[in-house]
């Protein structure tokens, strides 16, 4: 391996050629993969997903800052809550945490 890359080594034409070959090889396995990659982030679109949980994100936020205040019942944020999960189904809620407010629990 070290003669093939010793400078002095003279390329000849079959050398060429298969170099040219895997550098193509190469180019069309790399297109492929940009293309399947491509097509999956259209599929599952992925961008508006996204959106939809920043979105939800800052829902619950609001959500947290009122009840912190006080300005929102326990009922009604736990209605709120519901709400704006359901806009995200994608997202496995299992393990979301709830936050508290003091020593009680939210959405109790």
């Amino acid at each position: 391996m070290a003669e093939f890359w010793h400078p002095t080594r003279t390329v000849g034409k079959p050398d060429r050629v298969r170099r040219s070959g895997c550098v193509r090889a190469h180019a069309l396995v790399m297109s492929v993969a940009a293309a399947i990659t491509a097509a999956v982030i259209r599929v599952c679109d992925y961008p508006s997903r996204i959106a939809a949980a920043e979105a939800c994100r800052s829902e619950l936020d609001a959500l947290h800052v009122q009840l912190q205040f006080g300005t929102l019942t326990v009922t009604r944020a736990a209605e709120r809550l519901a709400k704006e999960v359901a806009r995200v189904p994608f997202i496995d809620d299992t393990d979301i945490a709830i936050p508290r407010v003091g020593s009680r629990m939210l959405a109790a």
